[in-house]
């Protein structure tokens, strides 16, 4: 029968034996700043693979009105490499308020918790560039946000 010790039921003697690396099957854990295995882990990886440059395209005249065709593959390519993933268009149907007032104000009105960039598309419009599915499912599921900025737009 196990003697009782102050730490529990069972003596030390009766736990399993540390792994030993001379061992077969032993796998040896690296130390040292050249393996650094863990701190690889934790780097951001990519959310989609690199996709490949898509060439210009040329413009022909189809019914005397400029045209270009693109496959699907050479779209979803584009999108990757002008980080539209995560892309929003709002819509401004009052006026606009200063852009750099929309970089202050949007972020926090809309509930955006990562990085994001706004920029101006035309008079009524911004294009909202998010970092996270989060973010983006958060905004594209909600119907209408009221923006007040400074000029009460």
């Amino acid at each position: 029968m196990a003697t009782t010790t102050d730490g529990g039921s069972s003596p030390p003697e009766d736990f399993p034996p540390l792994p030993n690396q001379d061992k077969p099957g032993a796998v040896p854990i690296p130390i040292g700043p050249r393996n650094s295995y863990y701190a690889d882990l934790l780097k951001p990886q990519p959310i989609l693979p690199q996709a490949p440059k898509v060439p210009p395209k040329p413009v022909t005249m189809v019914h005397g009105e400029p045209n270009i065709t693109w496959k699907t593959s050479e779209v979803k390519s584009l999108i990757i490499q002008e980080n539209l993933q995560y892309a929003i268009i709002g819509k401004f149907s009052y006026g606009k308020p200063v852009v750099q007032e929309l970089r202050k104000t949007i972020p926090g009105q809309c509930g955006i918790k990562s990085d994001c960039t706004i920029g101006v598309l035309d008079t009524r419009h911004v294009l909202i560039r998010l970092t996270t599915m989060e973010d983006y499912v958060h905004l594209l599921s909600t119907t209408t946000f009221y923006v007040k900025a400074k000029e009460n737009y």
